[in-house]
């Protein structure tokens, strides 16, 4: 976002009048004092159609299905808005775990996954809804995901995983293969 040359407008879209938890209030406060403009809740599509880019944070990495009401809203305004997508962690209208896509989810342009990617993310619909997936390092160690990615998940460049793949003769047929 540095390198983008075009203004730069950080909205953040709540109800000032919420009281919400010390976290959110603080989140919000943080927000304000770092040059944010505060709009009101729900965003109008046509308000976020001249955005560069929009961030979706709407959920995190712990939300299942189905949306509620308000998330649903605002997954609804972002898909009309047409404009690029950054989700975090995961797109919101996706488990996490299982890949199952909502009525209602973020179709990202891109996805930074904090710290290690979501399986979800990697399953049918839920891939293409992610986007470009990206890692983005927190400083977490293997300890520190202890008992999180369980059972083990690991990632690899392609020709680690074609070394995977089992070798074939040449002259070999389908049947060979195990098809029917």
């Amino acid at each position: 976002l540095a390198a983008y040359g075009g203004p730069r407008r950080k909205i953040v879209y709540g109800n000032a009048n919420a009281a919400g938890s010390a976290a959110r209030r603080d989140a919000r406060t943080r927000a304000l004092v770092a040059g944010a403009e505060e709009r009101s809740f729900p965003p109008d599509a046509a308000e976020l159609r001249g955005a560069a880019l929009v961030l979706d944070g709407i959920l995190g990495a712990n939300a299942r299905l189905p949306l509620d009401a308000r998330s649903a809203e605002l997954v609804r305004a972002i898909a009309a808005s047409g404009a690029p997508v950054l989700a975090l962690d995961v797109p919101t209208g996706i488990d996490p775990t299982s890949g199952a896509v909502g009525d209602d989810v973020v179709h990202a342009t891109a996805t930074i996954a904090l710290g290690r990617p979501k399986l979800g993310c990697f399953f049918g619909a839920a891939r293409v809804a992610t986007g470009a997936l990206w890692c983005a390092p927190i400083g977490m160690r293997d300890d520190d995901a202890r008992g999180v990615d369980d059972p083990r998940t690991e990632e690899f460049d392609p020709a680690a995983f074609a070394a995977l793949l089992p070798q074939r003769p040449r002259d070999a047929v389908k049947r060979i293969a195990g098809a029917p």
